[in-house]
């Protein structure tokens, strides 16, 4: 009989009809038991073992788990940690540069249980607060060790082993002739004054118009080399309304992506997950400040740490006004740097390629749009953006 269940519905279906799955339901329990479930449950939900219901914060539990710690709000997991008797062994398991968690409290806002036991290196060997012991797992298993040692010097004080080598000879392009590195830096130009190329918003949410086209136009030519050896792609924004609209392109053109699988989602999205190929859109807000997502140490680590054999970072080029981006670009071979001006020169004969095939307008009252020579007619409003793509 199993004695490793998941409980609580899940909405997906593969693990819904998995043996260990049970609902909210064992109906004979075994001497050993092991039950995995979300923190939210934990403080308020009900088991029932056998015809009688408990609530799962009262099971005398020997062993404790809590998985992607850095996630968890201060006060959830503050509330299991104080429900539980000394004796219950409570390990605390996840990453202090990882994502940390959302909540609409000022005074709560980020705080995980890593800043309440100020772990915030991977130095220590205990805790700042109480000693607590830390089991350090100092070997990365996902990454090249190109793309490794990155994320290694911006958050880990170059401390990581790397189970996985360097890239060997280039097997693909970037560009034409320009061959795909480990690490590659695309910088994309940022202007306040000209529409196409200043940071736009939907609602709160920031967006780029320039680095949304080039990407899309870029990336239907770079996939063409993977027809027969197909990778799956992530694109990362930290911005939804940025990664949406990169979403939306990305379906316009889902028959000219051969066998290639597509991803696209914001930094918090792609936590956990992993791709052969990482895109980093680091499209810039029009203000620059500590508490932006362009400038969060925790959201570039995640997002460049997604990366299994490339990484594509798409970067402003006034990227030197954020500290974080700047440190993190910085420990790049800035030498490999390429302009998106001169790749759209490459690619499409001139420089001024993406300005070429843009129509730009706002929404007007009464609207009456006959055949286009432009392939985008774009249309802004501050709550929405309308994309047409005319096929030549």
């Amino acid at each position: 009989e199993s004695n490793f269940f998941r409980f609580g519905n899940t909405g997906d279906t593969s693990i819904e009809k998995h043996a260990s799955f049970i609902g909210k339901n064992i109906e004979k329990l075994v001497d050993d038991f092991t039950i995995i479930t979300t923190i939210a449950r934990y403080a308020y939900d009900i088991i029932t073992i056998s015809g009688s219901q408990i609530a799962i914060k009262d099971v005398k539990w020997d062993k404790i788990i809590i998985d992607e710690a850095s996630m968890i709000n201060l006060a959830q997991i503050v509330g299991v940690i104080l429900k539980s008797s000394k004796s219950i062994d409570i390990i605390i398991a996840g990453d202090p540069f990882q994502i940390r968690p959302i909540l609409n409290l000022p005074e709560w806002e980020g705080l995980n249980i890593y800043d309440l036991v100020e772990l915030n290196s991977f130095k220590s060997n205990k805790t700042a607060i109480n000693g607590y012991n830390i089991h350090k797992l100092m070997t990365q298993y996902r990454s090249l060790r190109n793309i490794g040692v990155l994320y290694s010097e911006y958050c880990y004080s170059s401390l990581l082993n790397h189970n996985r080598g360097a890239l060997g000879k280039p097997k693909y392009s970037l560009f034409e002739s320009k061959a795909l590195k480990t690490v590659n830096t695309i910088l994309f130009p940022v202007n306040k004054d000209v529409p196409l190329y200043c940071p736009k918003y939907l609602g709160s949410s920031s967006y780029h118009l320039y680095l949304s086209i080039i990407l899309i136009e870029w990336l239907l030519e770079f996939v063409q080399q993977f027809s027969e050896d197909s990778k799956r792609i992530g694109i990362i924004s930290p911005y939804r309304a940025q990664s949406d609209l990169i979403f939306k392109l990305v379906n316009a053109n889902l028959d000219k992506f051969k066998n290639n699988e597509i991803l696209v989602s914001t930094v918090h999205g792609f936590q956990g997950d992993e791709c052969d190929i990482i895109i980093c859109a680091f499209n810039p807000p029009k203000t620059v400040g500590t508490k932006v997502a362009i400038n969060d140490k925790n959201i570039l680590n995640v997002a460049i740490s997604r990366a299994k054999d490339h990484l594509i970072m798409f970067v402003p080029d006034n990227f030197n006004q954020f500290t974080e981006l700047n440190k993190l670009i910085s420990l790049t071979n800035r030498e490999d740097d390429i302009k998106a001006k001169l790749m759209e020169k490459t690619l499409f004969g001139t420089m001024n390629y993406i300005e070429d095939i843009i129509y730009t307008t706002a929404h007007h009252p009464i609207n009456v749009f006959g055949k286009s020579k432009y392939k985008y007619e774009i249309r802004i409003e501050d709550d929405t953006l309308d994309i047409q793509i005319n096929e030549s």
